[in-house]
């Protein structure tokens, strides 16, 4: 009876030591779990704080961003201006309509009298006239600036009108060159002649020779 009662308590204190030691376990991962979370907590918080204070230092960084992205504006614009000027002086632009009216003299009833730039002229087969330009934009000699466009059409200098670039007194003109010139053929023959002086357009006139009839 003795031994069955030493048993018995034996029993009863080895489930007291379980209970003691689950609940101790317990308590123990309780606590780590703790732990776990108050590092979460204190991470959480350092990263929204160093998020604010980046966020409140990095305005600096666009600032110097805007001041190059100014910088290289600034100097392509002043690289355009440049280069318009350059291209397109407006004093020969403007002055060149004006100079070639003045090579040509007006005359009633013959429209190809004056030779504009950029036009388009009719005129006979056998037909001369003189094709004059501006001394301070183009050059003295054109005759090789003539070119055959469709059909036979040619163009050909005439001597009896006075040398290249030069019209006899009854013909010269001031300040141009006038060269006397005889148009044969059927046809179509341009004349292109480039400038002598940067930035100003090209003269050109498109003669439509017709045959004799």
């Amino acid at each position: 009876m003795q031994k069955s009662v030493l048993i018995v308590n034996f029993m009863l204190d080895r489930q007291k030591k379980r209970k003691f030691l689950t609940h101790k376990s317990m308590h123990t991962n309780q606590k780590g779990f703790a732990n776990i979370a108050l590092i979460v907590v204190i991470v959480v918080i350092l990263a929204v704080g160093g998020y604010f204070i980046f966020s409140k230092k990095s305005p600096s960084l666009p600032i110097g961003t805007t001041s190059k992205s100014n910088t290289q504006s600034n100097q392509q614009t002043q690289l355009t201006t440049t280069t318009t000027e350059t291209v397109q002086p407006s004093s020969s632009a403007i002055s060149l309509n004006e100079k070639i009216v003045a090579c040509y003299r007006k005359k009633k009833g013959c429209s190809e009298c004056q030779l504009f730039n950029n036009s388009v002229q009719r005129v006979l087969e056998t037909w001369r006239l003189y094709v004059n330009v501006p001394k301070d934009f183009y050059p003295k000699e054109i005759g090789s600036y003539f070119t055959t466009v469709s059909g036979n059409a040619t163009a050909g200098y005439i001597s009896n009108g006075g040398p290249p670039g030069e019209a006899d007194e009854l013909n010269a003109i001031p300040e141009c060159w006038s060269t006397y010139y005889e148009f044969n053929g059927n046809g179509e023959v341009d004349l292109r002649v480039k400038s002598i002086k940067r930035g100003v357009p090209d003269y050109f006139v498109r003669f439509i020779v017709n045959p004799t009839r």
